[in-house]
């Protein structure tokens, strides 16, 4: 499974995939920095962009993978100190987690939609404005 996050795509089903990015990302880092002698001043347009492109796709993955880390460190703790029954902490964030982002995407997708209706009147009422003054003119 992948996603894009800030235009770049990134795998997160699994800690593996994360690990074999940041790696192929922080060697194409490596590679464009040795080829100018560790300056950025000596890189091209183009190189520059896939600069900032790879340093945003990491500031995507190394949070990721911390993620990853913390969970299984927790995880592995609250099943010694509470067995199976550590899965309900997960489940319950993930429960309200997701219903708090259900809420709040449809109250922002209402939101969203007044703001257009608005701009949508506004620009209407400029059109007319400016279609009656044409006419005055033709």
């Amino acid at each position: 499974m992948c996603t894009s996050h800030f235009g770049a795509v990134v795998r997160t089903t699994h800690v593996t995939g994360t690990v074999t990015d940041i790696g192929s990302t922080l060697g194409r880092l490596a590679m464009l920095f040795l080829r100018k002698g560790c300056r950025r001043s000596r890189l091209n347009v183009v190189e520059a962009a896939e600069v900032g492109v790879d340093a945003r796709k990491l500031l995507v993955l190394l949070p990721m993978w911390c993620s990853f880390l913390i969970g299984t460190t927790l995880g592995a703790y609250l099943y010694t100190a509470m067995g199976v029954e550590a899965l309900l902490i997960p489940a319950g964030l993930t429960f309200s987690f997701g219903t708090i982002y259900g809420l709040f995407r449809q109250k922002m997708k209402s939101y969203l939609k007044q703001i257009e209706r608005e701009r949508l009147n506004k620009d209407m009422h400029k059109m007319q404005g400016t279609l009656v003054r044409a006419q005055t003119l033709l």
